[in-house]
């Protein structure tokens, strides 16, 4: 993979900035035409739109990176600008609060870099993850799909001792593990390095590991397979137990 120098810019500081504008763009783009991809994943133009926004902010700041986006990328490489521009396009069809805009600046492959999540609806900003968290609570509390969770996927899941709460956005649930508003995230589906990028990079700076198939991830990679788990090591031996 190609090497290019990496700039120290502060992320955070950029997206905050243009929360403003990506409101406006939202409200904007507020009545919408539902388009099925190749994949046979909707989009909507607000998708589209946020996506040409971010390339701009990516161009701008980061015009080292390789802009790698849901809606439009390349080969991956680093450093690179990883971008989910509507992560829960179903929940925003929906009418649903539960969709997130999720960028990540990624310095190399081993996921050193910076993430911003941000729910626009509810003004949630995730940025600076919380690193203290309560290690004597009795009862874990797991966000999870919240397709999944209807689907019946976890049925057969429940366990004494751990509650689980479906929501939207995976990257929204990572946001929030990364702030201590949960104990772990699980997905029971395939995911896409945008969907996660962002929120694995807080998950990481708030002490979490991320899993997949059984196995604790180091390397960003353009797909990982289920079950997908973020948590705090302590937990991590239950949590694979009872979700692989």
């Amino acid at each position: 993979m190609e090497k290019r120098i990496c700039k120290k810019i502060n992320l955070a500081n950029i997206m905050n900035d243009k929360i403003d504008q990506l409101i406006q763009i939202a409200k904007k783009y507020k009545d919408f035409e539902v388009k099925i991809k190749s994949d046979f994943s909707p989009v909507t133009q607000l998708d589209l739109e946020f996506s040409n926004f971010l390339e701009g902010v990516q161009q701008s700041y980061f015009p080292e990176t390789v802009f790698y986006s849901e809606e439009k990328y390349q080969a991956l490489s680093f450093p690179s600008f990883v971008v989910d521009p509507l992560d829960g396009t179903r929940e925003f069809i929906m009418g649903s609060h539960e969709w997130s805009i999720s960028v990540a600046y990624i310095f190399n492959q081993n996921f050193s870099g910076e993430g911003w999540i941000g729910n626009l609806n509810t003004k949630e900003y995730f940025f600076e993850p919380k690193t203290d968290r309560d290690s004597s609570k009795k009862e874990l509390i797991g966000e999870v799909s919240r397709a999944e969770f209807e689907a019946g996927l976890y049925a057969q899941k429940q366990t004494p001792g751990i509650k689980l709460i479906p929501l939207g956005s995976i990257a929204y649930k990572l946001g929030r593990l990364a702030y201590g508003n949960s104990d772990f995230v699980v997905s029971l589906k395939p995911k896409n390095i945008w969907d996660i990028a962002a929120g694995t990079i807080l998950c990481q700076k708030a002490g979490l590991n991320f899993y997949s198939q059984g196995k604790r991830v180091f390397k960003v990679q353009e797909a990982y397979g289920p079950p997908l788990i973020w948590c705090d090591e302590r937990n991590s031996s239950e949590l694979l137990r009872i979700f692989s």
